[in-house]
């Protein structure tokens, strides 16, 4: 070809990009003559706006996609493996089944991305923002992700074999049944991250109140001695704390959802802010326990000595208290909402802006009559007498 047929090529070629009437990357690439599958590999993209972009299934393999808009493109199935995607903006896109092997991805934006059953092996994430994103049996094998935002994240069955995630951030993480073996989890933020059926080992870099965590959550054993602990901002949920000794045990914030602590004692135990929906609480100890703003809806209360606990603020909605022992407790501000208190020892508790609504009390030592008028007002339900479940007007 002569220079000017060559040169008459690229101007008929221009032509036909300039006349497109899209701004589609995929419909550009073909007009020009290119198949993304095969024509992209090692291509100079770098800062190129590829927001929402069709890219399934096309071979970008050592391509310079540094800073580059990517946001909601499809890049399910794509090669990736060596490209360079440092500072990129994935946000919201689709890669599933990518190739991403040793890619660099440092700092990019993945929050909200799809990468279930991706191959991120040898990838470099440092402090990549990877929060909210799909992570599925992923394949993280190897990979840094120093310091990088995995918040949220889901990363059930993930592969994370040996993977640098020192400094990471795995606030509210799931991580049910990854693999965190030989893993450096050095100096990562765990609060709240579910460790459910997650394997670990004697290489795995952990902090010992984390390696604790995860082993109370997958052994069944009661009993555990468990004084003064550290358990702040644990999830611990549907664990098995049975007779468990958790005197003195700071479980500040922490997640027992559906937690059995039956018979446990938590004497003088830190739960402000605790999470306790539908708990098993019954017959533990949790004397002068600090229970301030915890939410314990539909947990079970039964014969639990709660003497001198501070439960101010508290949601106790629906739970049960029957023949619980109150005295001295402060319940001020608390949430009683079709609670039920029956036989409850309520002897010097606080009532103060408590609401009572459709709160069941009866035959409770400690019940003064001006404070059951006081309480009957406010629209608690009184069943002192058997088959009398009326509401008892206070007189005028």
């Amino acid at each position: 070809m002569s220079d000017a047929e060559f040169i008459r090529e690229v101007e008929e070629l221009y032509q036909r990009i300039a006349e497109a009437d899209t701004d589609n990357f995929v419909e550009l690439a073909r007009i020009a003559g290119l198949d993304i599958k095969r024509d992209l590999v090692g291509a100079n993209l770098r800062g190129a706006d590829l927001s929402g972009a069709d890219l399934r299934e096309a071979d970008l393999r050592e391509a310079d996609l540094s800073g580059a808009d990517l946001r909601g493109a499809n890049l399910r199935g794509a090669k990736l493996g060596g490209a360079d995607l440092r500072g990129a903006n994935l946000s919201g896109a689709n890669l599933s089944g990518a190739d991403l092997i040793r890619t660099n991805l440092i700092r990019a934006n993945l929050s909200g991305a799809c990468l279930s059953g991706a191959c991120l092996s040898g990838a470099d994430l440092s402090k990549a923002n990877l929060s909210r994103a799909d992570l599925f049996e992923a394949d993280l094998s190897g990979a840094k992700l120093r310091e990088a935002d995995l918040s949220r994240a889901y990363l059930y069955q993930a592969k994370l074999k040996e993977t640098d995630l020192s400094g990471t951030k795995l606030k509210e993480t799931d991580l049910r049944w990854a693999n965190l073996s030989g893993a450096d989890l050095s100096g990562a933020d765990l609060r709240w991250a579910i460790l459910q059926k997650s394997q670990i080992d004697e290489k795995t870099v952990i902090a010992d109140k984390w390696r604790l965590v995860r082993e109370i959550v997958n052994v069944k054993e009661a009993n555990r001695q468990l004084t003064q602990v550290n358990l702040r901002y644990a999830d611990l949920s549907n664990s098995y704390l049975v007779e468990a000794n958790l005197i003195g045990a700071d479980l500040t914030g922490a997640i027992l959802t559906e937690a059995n602590l039956t018979d446990a004692d938590l004497s003088g135990s830190n739960l402000n802010q605790a999470n306790l929906i539908e708990t098993n609480l019954s017959n533990s100890y949790l004397l002068e326990a600090n229970l301030v703003g915890a939410n314990l809806t539909m947990a079970i209360l039964t014969e639990a000595n709660l003497t001198d606990a501070d439960l101010s603020g508290s949601n106790l909605a629906g739970a049960i208290l029957t023949e619980a022992n109150l005295t001295d407790a402060d319940l001020s501000g608390s949430n009683l909402n079709q609670a039920n208190l029956i036989r409850a020892n309520l002897t010097g508790v606080s009532f103060n802006n408590t609401i009572v609504e459709d709160a069941r009390f009866g035959f409770n030592a400690g019940m003064s009559k001006s404070l059951k008028q006081d309480l009957i007002a406010r629209g608690a339900i009184f069943e002192d007498a058997p088959g009398d479940r009326s509401r008892v007007l206070v007189p005028v």
